[in-house]
């Protein structure tokens, strides 16, 4: 028998039901996060991040008629966490979306990619979808 630490012990599995991480269950990593306006008039969308209850990000993102998309960065990149999205125009502040970002997504999901988007009517949406290494949505 070992002593707790010695180089000699083998490293013990986890028991049935523990996680081999510390990351919450349904945790994932929050890998890209863009805002879009695909509508013809100027926009202003608020955003705000939250991982496991906490507040991450808080900004509104003004889009006039020759911007039309933005990538947000922040710290979510590399912790697995889950992760809530609320966006809302500033012209109806009381209409937020909110997208809890793992739901939807399998077990196997380790990193999520997020999109917010107001449509060509003024509508806002957010969307996501798992693999943040494949391009477009």
């Amino acid at each position: 028998m070992g002593v707790l630490g010695s180089e000699d012990e083998e490293p013990s599995e986890p028991a049935e039901g523990e996680n081999e991480s510390d990351a919450p269950e349904g945790a994932v990593r929050l890998g890209e996060l863009d805002v879009q306006n695909n509508s013809s008039e100027p926009q202003q969308v608020q955003l705000a991040i939250e991982a496991d209850g906490e507040l991450l990000h808080l900004e509104t993102y003004e889009f006039d008629e020759e911007t039309s998309n933005t990538s947000v960065e922040g710290p979510w990149g590399d912790e697995p966490a889950n992760y809530r999205i609320h966006a809302s125009l500033s012209d109806d502040e009381d209409a937020v979306e909110t997208a809890d970002v793992a739901e939807g997504m399998d077990d196997e999901t380790e990193c999520v990619r997020a999109l917010v988007r107001v449509d060509d009517g003024g509508r806002l949406g957010v969307w996501t979808g798992s693999g943040c290494n494949d391009s477009g949505f």
